[in-house]
């Protein structure tokens, strides 16, 4: 399987994962983190219209699924514990606590509206639950990630496998 065919797979499982977690951890303990409403609402999109949702969920999509293309890609050792580093540090970490969070505080319309509060470093302008629960929902990406994704294989592990095109023989 190709790495980006196995990246698509396996990025949407995670992100689908990580989402279902966090909409039933919001149904019991308000936390209000919610990804996809956030990223629809930041586009200018209503936000009470379904439309806002599928939007918010396309590009949260897109997201886990080119996280788990670098991850594939880049991370020479591939299980569960360093799934859930590269999900907490990398993912969580630096690109949405350090970069979107802070520029989703300068940019979005409803907090320079006054209608939510900027959600400032790793999105703790939204309530310490939240961030508790985005990085609860980052490691259960990332044990997914590191479950799911299998290292590339450079060679044959066993005698018949791979192509023959270093058969001198002749025969297949």
């Amino acid at each position: 399987m190709s790495r980006i065919t196995s990246a698509l797979k396996v990025g949407l499982i995670a992100t689908v994962v990580m989402e279902v977690f966090l909409r039933i951890t919001d149904l019991l303990f308000h936390h209000g983190v919610n990804f996809a409403w956030l990223n629809g609402t930041s586009l200018g999109l209503d936000p009470e219209s379904f439309t806002t949702l599928l939007a918010g969920y396309g590009i949260f999509l897109f997201g886990g699924v080119a996280f788990a293309y670098l991850y594939e890609r880049f991370i020479p050792r591939k299980n569960i514990w360093t799934g859930m580093a590269y999900a907490v540090i990398f993912a969580m970490g630096v690109v949405a606590g350090l970069i979107m969070m802070p520029i989703t505080g300068l940019t979005h319309p409803l907090v320079q509206a006054g209608v939510i509060p900027d959600p400032g470093f790793f999105g703790l302008g939204f309530g310490v639950k939240a961030g508790v629960f985005n990085f609860l929902g980052h490691i259960l990406y990332g044990v997914v990630l590191g479950a799911m994704t299998k290292p590339q294989q450079s060679e044959p592990t066993s005698p018949g496998e791979g192509t023959h095109e270093n058969n001198q023989s002749g025969t297949p």
